[in-house]
């Protein structure tokens, strides 16, 4: 019975999720692709977080759904079909409450949740296109009266020009590893140099910020950071696969949709033999991407002794087929889609972009290998 009511609960949440998306954003999806974001972009920011779409992954005195992974799944992939600006900013919001959750921060995500009343206070920037494991840290902190200051530079920090506050990572001194802080962009001791010109994903931009002396607040223990990070990306990684999922889904309706009612030399061209392979890899990429999504968020949610692996698997399965397969879409369009009007250029530039979260795909390929291979 209560598996039941848990899947009648997810079945639910589809539908809101669709509905939304149908409403709130697929009427405006071409000026919707840019930064500053249009006001109608900003309404379906703050639609979205009365919905709780930027909390769902909360625990459920939060009105989360107790830290399951596949609720949060279920959101980005619906909303990634139609937009996965919106997604990405929603998965880069989930990822940096969900650190400062396994840092034992409870206390300060309730309270920038208290204050969602105003969407730029309930948003958290965060660099989730680089892996502080890979990358150089440029930002440091020094302790004084008992209080961190961060001078440097943090960047790449998606999210960056529109929220109030920061989670990024900084090394104390010389020490090895890093701590993450919670900071203000709103001190005037930080400076965003403004929104990072990219391929894709352009409503939900990213900044490097200046910081000279901003006080900040550790999150958990600064020893604890690495620890923080990796247990964080591995069980988030199926989410950020999620959003790329949904670009699937997105780019194969669209081009069965555009192949069945579009006609050249007298038959429709889903006719031709050539179009209809192109049309087949499309869909089995899509529900293969699909099934191993939710293997990996069941395993993820259940702990099961897989699970790590199970992840690992879907994610760079969906992130590196996400690109070919949305490169396919644009083929089955012809010249129509490589026009903004199509979108499906949106999605292949989409899809490129997504490819980098939590850092290169490279070492994520080679992490997989290890794993699999044993060796």
């Amino acid at each position: 019975m209560q598996a039941d009511k848990v899947a009648k609960e997810y079945q639910m949440l589809e539908k809101s999720v669709r509905e939304f998306a149908a409403k709130m954003l697929r009427p405006r999806l071409e000026e919707n692709d840019r930064y500053p974001v249009s006001d109608d972009f900003a309404k379906a920011v703050e639609k979205a977080m009365e919905l709780e779409y930027f909390s769902v992954m909360l625990p459920e005195d939060m009105n989360g759904f107790g830290g399951k992974t596949l609720p949060l799944g279920i959101v980005l992939s619906c909303i990634s079909e139609t937009d996965a600006a919106m997604g990405a900013m929603i998965l880069t919001n989930a990822v940096a409450q969900e650190i400062m959750l396994t840092a034992g921060e409870t206390d300060i995500v309730r309270d920038i949740c208290g204050k969602a009343d105003w969407s730029r206070e309930l948003l958290i920037a965060f660099p989730l296109l680089t892996d502080p494991e890979e990358d150089e840290i440029l930002l440091s902190a020094k302790k004084e009266d008992g209080k961190y200051r961060l001078s440097g530079t943090a960047e790449y920090v998606v999210m960056g020009p529109m929220a109030r506050r920061a989670l990024v990572p900084a090394k104390l001194g010389n020490e090895p590893g890093y701590g993450f802080f919670l900071v203000d962009l709103d001190l005037p001791e930080s400076s965003s140099q403004g929104a990072i010109s990219s391929a894709g994903l352009h409503a939900c931009p990213a900044s490097d910020i200046k910081f000279m002396g901003a006080q900040a607040r550790l999150m958990g223990r600064m020893e604890d950071g690495p620890r923080y990070y990796e247990q964080t990306c591995i069980k988030m990684l199926p989410a950020a696969a999620a959003v790329a999922g949904g670009l699937m889904q997105g780019s194969m309706k669209e081009a069965l949709s555009y192949c069945k009612k579009r006609r050249q030399g007298g038959r429709r061209i889903i006719d031709w033999s050539e179009l209809r392979l192109i049309l087949s890899d499309m869909l089995l990429a899509a529900n293969t991407g699909r099934i191993l999504l939710d293997n990996a968020f069941r395993a993820v949610d259940a702990h099961s002794a897989k699970w790590a692996e199970d992840a690992l698997t879907a994610s760079v399965y969906v992130l590196e087929t996400a690109c070919r397969q949305t490169s396919d879409g644009i083929q089955a369009l012809g010249g129509y889609g490589y026009t903004k009007h199509s979108f499906q250029e949106r999605r292949f530039r989409d899809a490129q972009h997504l490819r980098s979260i939590f850092g290169s795909a490279v070492p994520r390929r080679l992490a997989y290998a290890k794993l699999g291979l044993n060796c």
